[in-house]
């Protein structure tokens, strides 16, 4: 299932390039607007995360998350592997998180 990318990190006014979402970047749009727990792989390492920001950064598909037990972490999309969607994700002080890193340029429509 793919689905076309609304924006895509393009200037505005020009969808040249755009291409479609990747299915593990729609399963974290499905858990960004949830608010759902997602567990995964990444550099093959287990992840167990929230994400708060989802969308582009030159082009390519980038998620902010919040790590549990490790603090913001910057993904690239395409490194995530055996992605799967848990219930409702807990709750994170971000008073105390800390500044998350800019790892996302371009956000997707929440």
């Amino acid at each position: 299932v793919v689905a076309l990318v609304p924006g895509c990190g393009r200037p505005a006014g020009s969808r040249e390039g755009c291409g479609m979402a990747s299915e593990v970047y729609l399963q974290l749009r499905t858990a960004w607007r949830g608010r759902l727990l997602v567990n995964g792989t990444y550099h093959d390492k287990a992840r167990e995360f929230r994400v708060m920001k989802l969308g582009w950064t030159e082009e390519r598909e980038r998620c902010l998350a919040w790590q549990y037990g490790h603090g913001w972490r910057c993904f690239e999309v395409a490194e995530l592997g055996e992605v799967t969607l848990g219930g409702e994700a807990p709750d994170i002080d971000l008073e105390r998180a800390g500044k998350p890193p800019v790892c996302v340029q371009v956000v997707d429509e929440e």
